[in-house]
């Protein structure tokens, strides 16, 4: 099935859904932020321990 099948089925069968709000999505989005910032930071070291060998 397609992602564009899926959301049409979902959308029929589940009128009422509704998006997350922003509100409710901004504990995830600093959380993922934040991890993201964490793998760039071990990805810098990880790169730059690379080039000294």
């Amino acid at each position: 099935m397609q992602r564009e099948d899926f959301r049409q089925t979902f959308k029929k069968e589940n009128p009422d859904v509704k998006a997350v709000s922003a509100v409710r999505k901004a504990p995830y989005e600093e959380q993922a932020a934040k991890r993201k910032a964490e793998y760039e930071k071990q990805m810098d070291a990880y790169n730059k321990s690379l080039e000294e060998e």
